[in-house]
């Protein structure tokens, strides 16, 4: 009986770590900005023009990456593809 307990506790927190886990992806490569939402899994690749158009001008530019630093205390750093789709978000507690 305490191994069938042991089995099911071990069981438990495995799939509580594999939520976890893909949950914190899921919200890593977002931005939210105002009322709109960017995602760099977007399949019609979100442009350079539109991610400043929802978002205004980002605080630093240096070269395909742009620096956004948010109200709620994180740095976003957006990246670009040459072509100026978003190929990745990543969000940053200061």
């Amino acid at each position: 009986m305490k191994n069938q307990t042991q089995l099911t506790i071990l069981f438990v927190l495995f799939v509580a770590m594999t939520l976890a886990l893909f949950s914190v992806n899921a919200v890593a490569g977002t931005i939210r900005c105002g009322g709109s939402i960017i995602d760099d899994g977007d399949r019609r690749g979100i442009s350079k023009q539109e991610v400043e158009q929802r978002c205004g001008p980002p605080y630093s530019k240096y070269g395909n990456s742009w620096i956004y630093s948010m109200p709620n205390g994180t740095v976003t750093r957006i990246r670009f593809k040459d072509n100026g789709e978003v190929t990745s978000i990543t969000n940053e507690r200061i």
